[in-house]
Formats: C-alpha cells, structure tokens, sequence
C-alpha cells in the first residue's frame, strides 16, 4: 500500500466512519487527559490538535471557564460533530475549525496548552508535528501535552481458542498496515524521545504510563465499534485496496471482536504514554 506524504496527518487508518465517531465521542477529559487537568489554570487557552468529534475538547472547557478551548481536525466531518456536541452541551468557550496539524494557523507562541490525544502515532512525522504544536504554544511555560497508545493486552489471548486468536490476527494486520505507511503504533514509549528531537529541553518532559481497560459493559461497546471499523470504514478499504486482507477476513474479525465483547471472563487494556512538555525558551 502507498503511504501518505511524509508530513500528512491524513494518514488515520480507520477514518472517520460513524463507528469511529461513535467510539471517539465516548472520550472525556476526564478519562483521556486526567494527567493535564492538574497544570490547567481557569484563564488558559488550550488548543486540541486532531480533535476529533471534539469530546475531549468540549470536557476541557469547564477546567477553563475563563479562558478558551479551539479543537482542530483535518476531517470537516469530524468538526461539525464537535460544534453540535458543544452545542448540545451549551459549552460556550470552545470552537472549532479544520486546520492541518503541520500548520496550524495560529502565530507563535499564542496557547498556553497544546493538546493532542491519540494523533501522534497516526502520522509519518511524529517529530515534524511535535515541533508544530511547540511553536504556537507559549514560550517560557507553555505545555504541549499528549497521550499515546502502546502495548495492547487482551484476555483470553492466542494462547487459547476462540475469538481471542482472531483478534491476534487483527493486531498483526494493524501493526503492518500502520508501518508499512509510515506510522508508529508503539508510540506511547518514545515520546520523551519524539519531544527531545522536537527541541524539548529533557529536563523540562515529564512522563508517564496511563491505561484505557475495559471489561463487562465498557468492553462490549468497546467490541461493536471495533467491529465495526473491520467492515464499514476507511481501513476496511485500506485493507482490500493493499491486498492486505479479503472482506471474508476481514469479516471473520468483525465476528471475533463481537464475540470476544460478549465473553463473561474477557477484558483488554491499552497502555498509553503521557507526556508533558513545557517549553523553555
């Protein structure tokens, strides 16, 4: 499969399909930035770099009532869904707009806090987009603050039959389809590394691990909206289109992560990696 140019945040293998939406809007400040929430002042502005349907952006906004929270996405579909969950939420302090993350208009030094969750190992230029959200935030003091997935661990596994086996063969598909485009599932681990080659100072990155688990009900919705993304999103056509996968297969796994969801004894967690970075200069 060819992959995006290297600068090109639009390289989301799973789009932005209604299952995807669906999933992301499920995500809160609280549950995916609970790390950032201690370093937020009322009168910050925050912006919320590839933000999605514009949740966690949208939940951030009260931790700021004095202040202003703008999510950005290349996605206008994804933006609009962010505008109407504002609104239905009757959140006033926050907007939002399409924008590339690799250059965001916005002048130097102009947010107190940079915010991207879950974007940083969906583009090709991990580096080249730490150093974006670096310049528009404020200098001596501004954060720039993200969180990465990592290691994934299910339960029942491979080591035993049943829908845990099938979904391994998703988690190897995944990992080749991410790579081969030029992208990082693992990213969670190196993002100390990612920031000090974005021109971080090291003594001024703080990390650490954070998890996503899930089990009972939180894991049988987790489940359908994974199912989902293997037969009606954008990595479904990503994997017929490279010949990475046939639709047969990729059925088989939209049955297994169903399965799996609906298992008295399954549970899965995603490990994820958080950093803070605060500019120096």
């Amino acid at each position: 499969m060819a992959s995006a140019p290297p600068n090109s945040e639009k390289v989301y293998l799973q789009g932005h399909s209604q299952a995807v939406l669906e999933s992301h809007c499920r995500r809160t400040a609280q549950s995916c930035a609970a790390y950032l929430l201690p370093h937020l002042k009322p009168n910050f502005k925050i912006l919320d770099v590839g933000c999605g349907p514009g949740s966690i952006s949208t939940t951030l906004a009260p931790y700021v009532p004095e202040g202003h929270v703008t999510g950005v996405d290349y996605s206008p579909e994804a933006v609009a869904v962010g505008e109407q969950l504002a609104a239905n939420a009757g959140v006033k302090n926050v907007s939002f707009q399409t924008a590339d993350a690799f250059a965001l208009p916005f002048a130097d030094g102009t947010f107190d806090v940079v915010h991207a969750h879950q974007v940083v190992q969906h583009v090709a230029d991990p580096v080249g987009l730490l150093r974006e959200m670096r310049r528009v935030a404020k200098p001596d003091g501004g954060i720039v603050a993200v969180r990465e997935g990592d290691a994934h661990i299910w339960f029942p596994d491979e080591s035993e039959e049943g829908p845990g086996r099938e979904m391994a063969k998703w988690f190897a598909l995944w990992m080749r389809m991410a790579r081969d485009q030029g992208t990082e599932p693992m990213t969670g681990r190196r993002l100390k590394r990612l920031g000090m080659k974005a021109g971080f100072d090291g003594n001024a990155i703080s990390v650490q691990a954070g998890t996503n688990f899930f089990e009972k009900e939180s894991l049988k919705q987790w489940c359908e909206t994974w199912a989902k993304r293997m037969t009606e999103s954008e990595f479904t056509t990503r994997a017929i289109e490279g010949k990475y996968a046939t639709m047969e297969e990729l059925e088989n796994l939209n049955k297994a992560w169903k399965e799996f969801g609906r298992l008295d004894d399954a549970w899965y967690n995603n490990t994820q990696g958080e950093a803070i970075f605060t500019r120096r200069d």
